[in-house]
């Protein structure tokens, strides 16, 4: 009996040492987040700020896409904020009329501060839309993405042996 125990607990540790591999693979990847699409109706010239995305502690993020409709005629700007969520302005990292595609660096503890503005001369009703990749940072690998991985269970010891065989003393 305390050798199929011992053995499902080798394959317990296994699978546990697997899972981690995993667990670890995941973690160190950027994961993509969809920003909701926001349609707002926009005056001539008015601006709004449609979104704040807060980036999590121990996490560190950056734009892969952003895009504005109708091309031309509204601007999106995307600021990081680096003080308290819900800042109204930050440094201005993104500004296009129709589409943005990466080249962003990735910034830590803060926000992105999503902002839309009519540049027609009539009334609009604008939509924007974000994608984001974040991935942990040194401080978030330890929890990640999934957790910190899993444990296998401890073995228990095995029964003692039998005594060996007398052995001959021979004296010469």
């Amino acid at each position: 009996m305390a050798n199929s125990s011992r053995n499902l607990a080798q394959r317990d540790n296994l699978l546990a040492s697997k899972l981690n591999e995993v667990v670890k693979v995941l973690n160190n990847r950027e994961q993509l987040i969809n920003v909701p699409a926001v349609r707002t109706v926009l005056p001539p010239g008015a601006s709004e700020i449609i979104q704040n995305f807060r980036i999590p502690e121990g996490f560190e993020a950056r734009v892969l896409n952003a895009s504005v409709a109708p091309a031309g005629q509204a601007r999106l700007d995307v600021f990081h904020g680096d003080e308290s969520y819900g800042a109204q302005a930050g440094a201005k990292i993104i500004n296009t009329t129709d589409e943005f595609d990466g080249g962003v660096s990735f910034f830590g503890t803060g926000e992105f501060i999503v902002k839309l503005t009519n540049l027609f001369d009539a009334t609009i009703d604008a939509a924007a839309s974000l994608i984001l990749t974040m991935r942990p940072t040194t401080a978030g690998i330890t929890g990640g993405w999934i957790g910190s991985g899993a444990k296998g269970l401890k073995d228990d010891k095995g029964d003692r042996g039998a005594p060996g065989a007398v052995g001959s003393n021979r004296s010469r």
